[in-house]
């Protein structure tokens, strides 16, 4: 069976990931290539241990993220 993974690696991929798109030539095609705010909002569902840290950092993404493209 596979182990959850622990929030503070969740929260460390979610930075790595805004990293990511900060550099990316063209954020919005990073966004549609990778389907990020599919997975964001996944993120968002979780539950348990840590998921208060996981669900801020994602919506503070997810709410970056749409602010950019719709300009």
């Amino acid at each position: 069976m596979i182990e959850p993974v622990a929030p503070i690696l969740r929260v460390k991929v979610l930075e790595i990931i805004r990293c990511l798109y900060e550099h990316y030539p063209r954020p919005k095609e990073f966004l549609l290539l990778y389907r990020i705010p599919e997975v964001l909002r996944r993120l968002l569902e979780t539950q348990g241990r840590g998921a208060d840290a996981v669900h801020q950092e994602a919506q503070r993404l997810l709410t970056a993220f749409q602010i950019n493209v719709l300009f």
